[in-house]
């Protein structure tokens, strides 16, 4: 998710926010995937698990267009609000998500499949911390017309474009992840 980079420019650079503040706004993500990945591991024991990742994945959408409302007056409840809803969905998408990917693997190759797993949920944080700074940084820069590549304090409203611009391209990576979950759910047989 690009909010892990992106929410502390907004935070500290854009709202002027200290580092206390911020990483205390920042750190309702993970309070929330602490508490709602349990919940969902056990519910996906006795559930669907395939339904369970797509309510998941579903949150993960609606945080993603909460992120979309975010603007110069949002208060630090709205990013908060947005953060809980992001932590919860990944919470409850993730425990099912990998034992689903697990259930498919022959057990011989339990192993290797954690690994593979384990390796393709690395290099998506990678890739999108990378994604995410390349798509802030080229959208301020093709507003002003030359390359940008840091917060400009003078120029808050072309960081919000930035900003914007990248979660219009996470939303719509969540949104394919959706309706591919959502044709999978249609197109099993009962």
């Amino acid at each position: 998710m690009f909010s892990s980079i992106l929410l502390p420019f907004y935070l500290q650079d854009f709202r002027n926010y200290g580092p206390g503040l911020a990483g205390m706004i920042m750190m309702a993500y993970p309070v929330a995937m602490l508490i709602a990945s349990p919940l969902a591991g056990s519910a996906a024991d006795k559930m669907d698990k395939e339904i369970v990742t797509f309510v998941g994945i579903s949150g993960i959408v609606l945080s993603q267009l909460g992120y979309l409302l975010i603007n110069p007056h949002s208060t630090p409840w709205l990013v908060v609000v947005i953060l809980l809803i992001q932590g919860m969905s990944m919470g409850i998408f993730q425990s099912p998500n990998n034992a689903l990917i697990m259930e498919t693997v022959d057990r011989k190759y339990l192993g290797i499949a954690g690994s593979v797993n384990s390796l393709a949920r690395n290099m998506a944080f990678v890739l999108g911390t990378s994604l995410a700074t390349l798509i802030l940084f080229t959208a301020m820069s093709n507003q002003l017309g030359y390359k940008v590549t840091t917060y400009l304090h003078n120029q808050p409203d072309v960081f919000l474009h930035g900003f914007h611009v990248a979660f219009y391209f996470s939303t719509f990576l969540v949104l394919v992840t959706w309706v591919l979950g959502l044709f999978r759910l249609l197109g099993r047989k009962k």
